[in-house]
């Protein structure tokens, strides 16, 4: 449809999230308690938008406010020091190629090893031409489902004067509370997410398709959109970004897979064209 590719991105609510197509928890995204403390947890149970919020809400906010933004997952890398080297490289050489970075990685794990994070942050600031650096930890419990050094060990690279924000499945809060370094560096900084309001769920419904040039439901269908997503439960429900309706697609086996470029509608209702 002409106008509307990309528009709708299969996949994780929070991959590759434009803000544009952040809907649902955008105030929740700006809020103090959530971008104005050194160190904050986002924490709720599995699938309720932690990771959506803080991808595609947060850090568009921030880098626009000034801030170099590195993401990390704990259990994306070796270890947790060539986690965080991966994910500085892409601010620390921007020019580089894939290869190069790779080929330096272990240059820049073993500066983390030796506790040098400051100089490295000190030469991305540089490099970004930026004031501030957030680090991103996604889905923090992963370190602490891993060895338990490797808790330890990222938290003692991160938790010093560097602002993060973490995201948290609620089922670990117990475990991060009662470790010795990010128990006292989270404690108050939790940030409870809970599930979607019924307005923010019928914006996270309804804003996408809003906002595409010549786009429109048919007639009941949002009402039966948001019906079904009112009763059940998912990342796709509650994850609040990147086009809502794109991935309730997913939720329901006798709904098709999205069409990027289209929006979303049971078989027997497709989208129509509003001529302009």
């Amino acid at each position: 449809m002409p106008g509307t590719r990309g528009c709708c991105a299969p996949g994780r609510p929070a991959d590759g999230c434009r803000p544009t197509f952040f809907h649902g928890r955008a105030a929740e995204s700006a809020e103090e308690q959530v971008t104005g403390q050194r160190w904050t947890c986002l924490v709720g149970p599995s699938g309720c938008g932690k990771s959506s919020l803080a991808l595609a809400g947060v850090v568009p906010r921030l880098r626009a406010g000034g801030f170099a933004v590195a993401v990390l997952r704990p259990a994306s890398g070796s270890g947790p020091a060539a986690t965080l080297a991966a994910a500085l490289l892409p601010l620390l050489e921007p020019d580089f190629s894939e290869s190069a970075r790779l080929a330096v990685l272990p240059k820049v794990t073993a500066l983390l090893t030796r506790g040098t994070l400051p100089n490295v942050v000190a030469r991305v600031l540089h490099r970004q031409e930026c004031d501030r650096l957030l680090i991103i930890v996604d889905q923090l419990e992963e370190a602490f489902g891993a060895a338990p050094e490797t808790a330890s060990e990222l938290a003692a690279l991160l938790f010093s004067d560097r602002p993060v924000l973490t995201t948290l499945r609620a089922d670990f809060l117990e475990a991060v509370l009662a470790h010795p370094t990010t128990g006292p560096a989270l404690r108050r900084g939790l940030y409870a997410l809970g599930p979607l309001e019924p307005g923010q769920l019928r914006e996270v419904v309804t804003a996408p398709v809003d906002a595409g040039p010549g786009v429109g439901y048919e007639s009941g269908i949002v009402e039966r959109v948001y019906e079904e997503l009112g009763g059940v439960t998912g990342d796709w429900t509650a994850g609040s970004a990147a086009g809502g309706p794109s991935t309730c697609c997913r939720a329901s086996p006798r709904w098709p897979p999205l069409t990027p470029g289209c929006a979303s509608a049971p078989p027997t209702s497709a989208p129509r064209h509003t001529p302009t």
